[in-house]
């Protein structure tokens, strides 16, 4: 969490899974559901989680108790990746200034943050500081945002809309980092790759 200015963190969980077969937030890594993983990278920050309430079961004791951990969802469900955000953006505290975005499936999580956390503070006119893959890609769901910029640019009508569209006019300071830190799961060889195994 950076020291000058207050950090929270939107974890979309919604998504159909049809690729792996179950949803991905239930895999494990290390015998932690990969959704408990990635909540724990957003340690000291408040926590949206964008996904149905269901999902508050995966997580360990300590965390759904967690005053700070909220669950909601778009209405109605289905909307894609920007009605999430947008759901998400609407629960957040008041006084965030900057805004870490995750995927559920996205096993390294913590060392995307750690690497994005020094970044954010570098360009004073910069909107957002976003991973950039080996093609050249940005890759805008794990990227850290200014709240404003992000609650206005999510403030019209973004279902079905493409997070490059909603999100990609944004100026930004781009961060190369290696593909492996960046890969989620989208199928069962990926999750192999990664070490994760399906709940027991």
């Amino acid at each position: 969490m950076q020291k000058t200015s207050r950090v929270a963190a939107i974890v979309l969980v919604g998504g159909g899974s049809t690729r792996m077969g179950q949803p991905k937030e239930t895999l494990l890594l290390g015998g932690r559901p990969l959704l408990q993983v990635v909540v724990d990278a957003c340690a000291g920050s408040p926590v949206v989680l964008v996904g149905p309430d269901r999902v508050r079961e995966l997580l360990d004791d300590a965390t759904r108790a967690r005053d700070d951990l909220l669950v909601t969802l778009e209405d109605p469900p289905g909307g894609g990746p920007c009605a999430g955000l947008q759901a998400g953006v609407r629960s957040l505290p008041a006084d965030v200034e900057w805004v870490q975005l995750l995927s559920c499936d996205l096993p390294r999580a913590a060392e995307v943050v750690a690497a994005l956390e020094p970044v954010a503070a570098t360009d004073p006119d910069a909107d957002a500081v976003v991973p950039i893959d080996s093609d050249g890609w940005a890759q805008y769901l794990c990227g850290r945002f200014r709240a404003g910029a992000l609650r206005e640019a999510l403030s019209g009508e973004v279902r079905d809309r493409s997070v490059r569209s909603v999100l990609g006019a944004l100026s930004r300071v781009e961060l190369r980092l290696d593909d492996d830190l960046l890969a989620d799961v989208d199928d069962p060889a990926a999750a192999a790759r990664a070490g994760l195994r399906p709940p027991r």
